[in-house]
């Protein structure tokens, strides 16, 4: 930021606390003033930015719709993620270490120190037994063939 708008936020803000202390209708008007002067300059820098981006751009190639679509797209940030040591993770490969300790950390798995642990465990690796395969059938077909003579 530039020398002339950090200025213009100090008075901003040493003034919004003198309006508070004093309630004075002079120190209120000379606060709206440099509010109002703060964001028409703000203003300004943004409109020459944004002038500044699109001069160079030409319709007859693809550049200003391209332009114009990155413009109309929702800029998503992600937030910085806080490490264990109290740091903040910035980039995408601090943020992926961070997130995958603080998942090593959440699940653990639990202690088998439970007597019966040991019993699920040993009946748990014990293989299926083996079955005869389902023969197929038709509902109609044993209906027909079950049927006693009173059904019909």
């Amino acid at each position: 930021m530039a020398k002339f708008y950090i200025f213009y936020i100090v008075q901003k803000y040493t003034y919004i606390k003198m309006r508070q202390r004093s309630r004075n209708q002079g120190d209120r008007a000379t606060y709206n003033r440099l509010k109002r002067n703060l964001q028409t300059a703000l203003k300004k820098a943004q409109n020459a930015t944004f002038e500044q981006f699109i001069t160079p751009l030409s319709p007859d190639d693809t550049s200003l719709w391209k332009a114009t679509k990155s413009f109309k797209r929702p800029q998503v940030s992600i937030p910085p993620i806080r490490k264990s040591d109290g740091s903040w993770a910035k980039s995408d490969t601090e943020k992926a270490t961070a997130f995958g300790d603080h998942l090593r950390q959440v699940f653990m798995p639990h202690s088998s120190s439970h007597p019966h642990a040991i019993v699920v465990s040993a009946s748990l690796d014990v293989p299926c037994p083996m079955s005869l395969p389902i023969t197929p059938f038709t509902p109609r077909g044993s209906i027909d063939g079950d049927c006693e003579p009173k059904c019909t």
